[in-house]
């Protein structure tokens, strides 16, 4: 069970306590409000605080936002569909105090992709836009938890997993992102945390794909980078077929 919120600051810390669970929650397992809200019961049944919650984008949001970026003539009826999706989900399951920080944040958000669908910029900034998908999902997930008590915060795995290039291709480099993951981990002590799944950063600061490393598992390489003893897939979990992680490779659980 989640603690509740509490001071986890009351005492220095002494030893950082790294997640045993993490748990991947798909596209379709938060398409709409009340799949949120059945995620979020789902989370604070069965997780212990310092596990990890990695989700994806709602339904067909990246999707809608992989083709706003590739087809400019329908880009601003995309951006506009995502945002009814979006809206229609927070105001289903957040109450009204709870709604106004998230909602100021994604019309933040949606104002950057139109400002740069008027100056034909999109493209440019493909891969930034389409990991809002997983950062809007991100932020609601913990706003819902929140709201419920749960000491709950979201992490951009941007901010933890850095890739590097070697001989022309992208490669994770997991000592750098223990080390970036280590310091996140510092103040987020006994606190449940929501990842974004697909995401990653460079030493340029760019935002890139894991996608764009050959070979790469997103799970493994979080898993690798966080030491976890467990992964987890909500949907699998839901029928009671759970997977556990031996070696950074993912293996069923007869």
């Amino acid at each position: 069970m989640l603690l509740q919120n509490q001071n986890v600051y009351e005492q220095p810390f002494r030893q950082l306590t790294l997640p045993k669970s993490i748990i991947k929650i798909d596209s379709v397992s938060i398409e709409s409000a009340g799949c949120f809200l059945k995620v979020a019961q789902f989370i604070k049944d069965n997780l212990s605080s310092n596990d990890l919650v990695v989700l994806s984008s709602s339904g067909d949001t990246k999707k809608s936002l992989m083709q706003l970026c590739n087809d400019e003539k329908s880009a601003t009826d995309k951006l506009d569909s995502v945002i009814i999706h979006h809206k229609t989900i927070i105001k289903g399951c957040l109450p009204l105090n709870s709604q106004n920080q998230v909602l100021k944040s994604f019309d933040q958000d949606c104002l950057w992709i139109k400002h740069l669908i008027e100056i034909n910029r999109v493209q440019q900034h493909q891969e930034e836009i389409i990991a809002f998908g997983e950062i809007w999902s991100a932020k609601i997930l913990t706003a819902i938890l929140e709201s419920d008590g749960v000491d709950a915060s979201w992490i951009d795995s941007r901010r933890f997993i850095k890739l590097q290039k070697l001989n022309g291709q992208y490669a994770v480099d997991i000592l750098q992102s223990k080390k970036y993951y280590c310091e996140h981990q510092k103040s987020r002590q006994n606190r449940l945390s929501i990842v974004t799944s697909s995401i990653a950063g460079d030493c340029e600061c760019r935002t890139l794909s894991l996608e764009c490393c050959k070979n790469e598992k997103n799970l493994n390489t979080l898993s690798a980078i966080v030491d976890a003893e467990k992964i987890s897939f909500y949907e699998q979990l839901v029928s009671k077929d759970i997977f556990s992680n031996k070696n950074n490779t993912i293996q069923f659980k007869h």
